[in-house]
C-alpha cells in the first residue's frame, strides 16, 4: 500500500501512512489523515479542533466523576441520576470520537443517510451544544433573579465558561470545514487547468 492510497473504513487506521501526529494530551496522540505535504492551515486547524474537543471531553469526564462522587457521598438513591451521568460521559466520548475520526479519515462521510462527514457532524453537534448552553444560561439568570441565591451565580459563571469553550470548538470546526472546502476547490481548479 503506497502512502497516497486511502483507507475508506473510518474504524481503521488513518488514511495516510505518513499522516501528522496530533498530540491530544500526555501520552495520547492521533495520526491525522493529512500529511505535511497537505495544506498547513488544515493541519493547524485540525490540531486546534482536536485539542479543544479533548479538553471538552476531559471537563465532562471530571464533571461526571465529581457528580457521581457527590451523589454517592450524599447517599442519592435516584438511579436516573447515575444513568444520566453515565450516558453523558458516553455521549461526550462519542462526540470526541466523531472529531477524531473526522481528522483521521479526512472528513469521510459519517453515515449513509446524508452527505455530511464526521467533521460536519462534529460541528453541528457543537452548534447544538452552544444553543443548549444559551438556554441554560438564560435559565440560570432567571433563577438568580427570582431566588436571589448567590450560589447559583457560581453555576452561571461555570456555564458561561463552558459556553465559551463550546463556541470556540464550533468556530474552529467551521474554520476547518471551510479550509477543507477551499483546498478541495483549489485542487479541482488545478486539475482542470492541467487538462
Amino acid at each position: 500500500m503506497s502512502t497516497a492510497e486511502t483507507v475508506k473504513n473510518p474504524m481503521s487506521e488513518p488514511v495516510s501512512v505518513d499522516g501528522v501526529e496530533i498530540p491530544l494530551m500526555m501520552g495520547m496522540s492521533v495520526k491525522s489523515g493529512w500529511t505535511q505535504a497537505d495544506n498547513q492551515e488544515i493541519l493547524r486547524l485540525s490540531t486546534t479542533v482536536l485539542k479543544l474537543a479533548t479538553f471538552n471531553f476531559l471537563l465532562t469526564f471530571v464533571g461526571v466523576i465529581i457528580g457521581l462522587a457527590i451523589g454517592i457521598a450524599v447517599g442519592l438513591k435516584d438511579g436516573g441520576f447515575y444513568t444520566m451521568m453515565v450516558v453523558l460521559l458516553l455521549l461526550a466520548f462519542l462526540v470526541l470520537r466523531c472529531g477524531v475520526v473526522g481528522v483521521k479519515t479526512r472528513n469521510e462521510k459519517c453515515c449513509g443517510c446524508c452527505c455530511c462527514g464526521y467533521l460536519k457532524a462534529f460541528f453541528i453537534i457543537y452548534v447544538i451544544f452552544c444553543l443548549l448552553s444559551v438556554l441554560d444560561i438564560i435559565g440560570k439568570v432567571i433563577a438568580i433573579a427570582v431566588s436571589g441565591h448567590g450560589v447559583l451565580a457560581v453555576n452561571l459563571v461555570i456555564e458561561m465558561g463552558l459556553f465559551t469553550l463550546r463556541v470556540m470548538t464550533a468556530h474552529y470546526s467551521r474554520l476547518l470545514l471551510d479550509a477543507i472546502k477551499a483546498d478541495e476547490a483549489r485542487k479541482v481548479a488545478n486539475n482542470e487547468s492541467n487538462v
